[in-house]
C-alpha cells in the first residue's frame, strides 16, 4: 500500500529535474528505483461474526518505474493487534499500482497470505486482497479468508512513511 505514498512524491514539478530533492527531505525524490518504507496502519474488521480494532505497522520495499502503465511493483509484510481480544495478524504479500488509471487517483491491488495468532488457539492460516487508494493517507479494503475464522472483511487506513531508496 505504501506504493501510492513513493508515488505522490514523484510530482511532474519535481521530477523534471535529475538531481532535485524537496528541502527537509532526505530521500532522493526522483520516482525512478527501489525504496524501502514503513508506516503505521489501523482497521476496522469483521471476523468471526464480531467488529473489533486493530492497529500495527507495515514494512514495504516496492519498484518504481514510472514509465510503465503498470507503475509499481512491491512486496509489503506487516502485523495488527487487536483491540478487544488477544491475537492479531501477520501478514505478507504482494502489491501492484498505477497512477495511470483513469480518474488520475493513485490505486492498486495487494494479495498475499495472512495467520491470524492469539494465545489460546494454534495458528490459523489464510489469504487476502486488498484495494487501496492514494489520496494524501491510504484508505484501503481488504477481504481475507482464514482457517476455521471464516471470511473476514476490513476498512482501513495506512500512513507509509518512505524511509530509504536503494
Amino acid at each position: 500500500m505504501v506504493v501510492a505514498a513513493i508515488l505522490s512524491l514523484s510530482s511532474h514539478a519535481i521530477a523534471d529535474s535529475p538531481t532535485n530533492t524537496r528541502p527537509g527531505l532526505s530521500v532522493d525524490t526522483r520516482a525512478h528505483g527501489l525504496y524501502v518504507a514503513i508506516g503505521p496502519v489501523g482497521v476496522i474488521q469483521r471476523s468471526e461474526s464480531n467488529w473489533d480494532s486493530a492497529f500495527g505497522g507495515e514494512l514495504t520495499i516496492v519498484h518504481i518505474n514510472e514509465a510503465l502503465k503498470l507503475t509499481a511493483v512491491g512486496l509489503a509484510m506487516g502485523a495488527t493487534g487487536l483491540s478487544e481480544r488477544d491475537g492479531g495478524r501477520l501478514w505478507l504479500g504482494g502489491m501492484v499500482g498505477s497512477e495511470r488509471l483513469p480518474g488520475a487517483i493513485p490505486m492498486g491491488l495487494a494479495a498475499g497470505g495472512i495467520v491470524e495468532v492469539d494465545a489460546v488457539r494454534h495458528p490459523r492460516y489464510g489469504a487476502y486482497a486488498t484495494v487501496w487508494f492514494y489520496v494524501g493517507v491510504m484508505p484501503f479494503f481488504r477481504v481475507s479468508t482464514i482457517q476455521k475464522s471464516g471470511s473476514g472483511v476490513e476498512i482501513g487506513l495506512a500512513i507509509p512513511l518512505p524511509a530509504l531508496k536503494l
